[in-house]
């Protein structure tokens, strides 16, 4: 019997099965960090909102839109806030004053199967529902 150079077949598919357990552990993983990042994210231009309010507030005297109004336009939201931001991850932004223009909440939310959606209040409070 002649030993010929390369790897046999049961060799070739303990290989195969070894990095399928290993790519079914991963991927998972990968997922959830994705999900992660996108949150942090959202979290992020939440404060980015909340910082272009108090600024709102210092020049007008109330928090933006008008009392008691709601705007889900980007570009208004950046344009009136002096704030610079991208939905890539994140279908809806939302800002809601309330109170006569004492108090807001801007919210974002994901629109995934799990509706997830981040909340911040003019205090900085950040509330998280839905899932991933």
């Amino acid at each position: 019997m002649r030993n010929r150079p390369g790897f046999t077949l049961t060799e070739v598919l303990i290989a195969i099965v070894v990095i399928a357990v290993l790519a079914g552990l991963a991927v998972p993983n990968f997922s959830r960090t994705i999900e992660q990042a996108r949150s942090n994210e959202a979290v992020a231009n939440l404060n980015v909102i909340r910082m272009g309010q108090r600024i709102y507030r210092l020049n007008q005297g109330r928090f933006w839109p008008a009392p008691d109004g709601t705007n889900s336009t980007l570009g208004d939201i950046n344009n009136n806030l002096n704030v610079d931001l991208d939905t890539e991850f994140y279908n809806t932004i939302s800002v809601t004053s309330t109170g006569a223009g004492t108090a807001f909440t801007a919210t974002a939310s994901r629109g995934n199967a799990g509706n997830k959606q981040f909340t911040i209040d003019q205090d900085g409070n950040v509330t998280e529902s839905g899932s991933y």
